[in-house]
């Protein structure tokens, strides 16, 4: 239920950004997704120096006092640099100041938003030499992230993932069962998923009528305003 690029999501990233750029007054930014195995891909990025990004994963993303893995692991939600500085030993954040101090970027603050408990996504933001301090008081710096949090919840994304936890958890449907909903929905015979997921079509058909006994419905139409229901906040 990811599906395509949806455009009023790609919307709210570019907002989310924007947002954070001119309440903090900080020109460089960036959204990443976090996955369950807590490593990131980044979805938009806005203004970071040069080859800065591409540097960082492959030569100090280890130095990071504000690495993913490490804010997630201590619970923690926004990630001040010099605050965190004390994850890491102090020879290795000496040279991972040195690395952002080489693109004039003199400060960095990480926000990291959940749901259910798992971290998400997140926000990378990079103040340069010459920009208003970024602020360091967590009371201000949680209202925002909280604000954000609760808006993103909109995000396809989003809505993807509490769909599958409530397929799973309400209607008890297994992983491969809810893949075959996913191809319900976008309007798949049971032949086309056969070859989709490559299974035989009688496995298929048995797959449907087990997802229908659990749904409590009788048609795919049934099926379908019976997800657009559980997509529903």
């Amino acid at each position: 239920m990811t599906g395509p690029s949806d455009p009023r999501s790609d919307r709210l990233i570019s907002a989310t950004l924007t947002f954070l750029r001119r309440t903090l007054k900080v020109s460089g930014a960036m959204f990443y997704w976090i996955d369950p195995g807590l490593e990131t891909s980044n979805d938009a990025i806005i203004d970071m120096p040069g080859d800065l990004v591409d540097r960082y994963r492959a030569e100090m993303r280890l130095f990071d006092p504000l690495l993913v893995s490490r804010l997630v692991k201590s619970g923690t939600k926004v990630g001040l640099l010099d605050r965190e500085a004390s994850s890491i030993a102090p020879e290795d954040f000496a040279r991972y100041r040195a690395f952002l101090a080489s693109y004039d970027v003199v400060d960095n603050i990480d926000l990291l938003f959940f749901a259910d408990g798992v971290a998400y996504a997140g926000v990378s933001l990079a103040r340069r030499s010459g920009e208003p301090p970024l602020p360091q008081d967590a009371e201000t710096l949680e209202a925002i992230r909280d604000y954000l949090e609760f808006t993103l919840q909109t995000h396809a994304r989003l809505r993807a993932m509490r769909l599958k936890d409530r397929l799973a958890g309400e209607a008890g449907l297994t992983k491969r069962e809810i893949d075959v909903v996913e191809l319900i929905c976008a309007g798949a015979s049971n032949q086309d998923i056969a070859e989709l997921l490559g299974l035989r079509l009688q496995t298929v058909k048995s797959y449907v009528r087990e997802i229908f006994q659990k749904m409590g419905c009788d048609s795919r139409v049934a099926l379908v305003a019976r997800v657009t229901r559980l997509q529903l906040p």
